[in-house]
């Protein structure tokens, strides 16, 4: 496995979103499945299974359904290759990805953010005592952060929420810069980007695509996100290309 591939949607709380994202071939190339407002089946008391995914499935705020949950395609991760991070955040999941050759995990977070709640408070909390405790190689923290600043919104917009402030405070502590171009709009309905990928430094340098993926489109009012990373960087720098050869050099 040389490259893993990660595909983000926020789902709009429907049924027929969140079965066609869980039954799309396309989407069986993807390792990881992160989505917000997935539908929750009140019969079941559970965000909906599928034999081909592994649920893990955030706590909820008050008495709503989970609005974040983290799909694990069983056919490219075995189990022994993740484990679930325990989050007292609600709306909020993450695991811990244990990558070929790799001798730290990657750790992975998925956050519905509600404006106007301690949400980003409460997790930058915890992540300071997680991150202090714990190491990881990579961390990507991504989501529908529900935030306008002109960090990561089209220039057009000059909508400015004084959230997105701790949001990059929260962020900036830990070393995580935004993957997505800047500008690309993620909710098309209004124009703006409120779904975000953050990345630290070794997750930037492993980045093979973080944009639209727009043949994964299933419904949704907001477009869905690929990440993919080369999990097998050449030893040879970023770019790929070997060192000269002197020796052999006609001069």
């Amino acid at each position: 496995m040389q490259t893993i591939a990660i595909l983000q949607n926020n789902l709009n709380k429907s049924q027929h979103n969140t079965h066609s994202i869980l039954n799309d071939p396309i989407s069986s190339k993807y390792a990881i499945l992160m989505v917000q407002e997935q539908y929750f089946s009140t019969y079941t008391n559970s965000s909906l299974t599928h034999h081909s995914w592994t649920l893990i499935e955030s706590k909820s705020m008050e008495n709503n359904p989970p609005r974040a949950a983290i799909y694990i395609n069983k056919t490219i991760l075995p189990a022994h290759s993740y484990e679930p991070v325990p989050m007292e955040t609600p709306d909020t999941v993450a695991i811990a990805l244990q990558l070929d050759q790799e001798q730290h995990p990657t750790l992975l977070i998925n956050i519905y953010n509600t404006k106007h709640t301690p949400q980003l408070a409460e997790l930058r909390t915890q992540l300071r005592k997680y991150l202090r405790n714990n190491t990881y190689n990579g961390v990507i923290i991504a989501g529908d952060f529900n935030l306008h600043h002109p960090l990561w919104n089209p220039p057009s917009y000059h909508v400015q929420d004084p959230e997105a402030d701790m949001l990059i405070d929260v962020m900036s502590q830990i070393r995580l810069k935004p993957m997505l171009p800047l500008g690309t709009i993620t909710f098309p309905r209004a124009k703006t980007a409120i779904d975000l990928v953050w990345g630290n430094e070794y997750v930037e340098q492993r980045i093979i695509k973080c944009r639209i993926a727009s043949n994964c489109d299933h419904g949704s009012d907001h477009h869905p996100i690929e990440t993919i990373l080369n999990l097998r960087p050449s030893p040879y720098g970023p770019e790929g290309q070997r060192p000269y050869n002197y020796t052999k050099t006609d001069w």
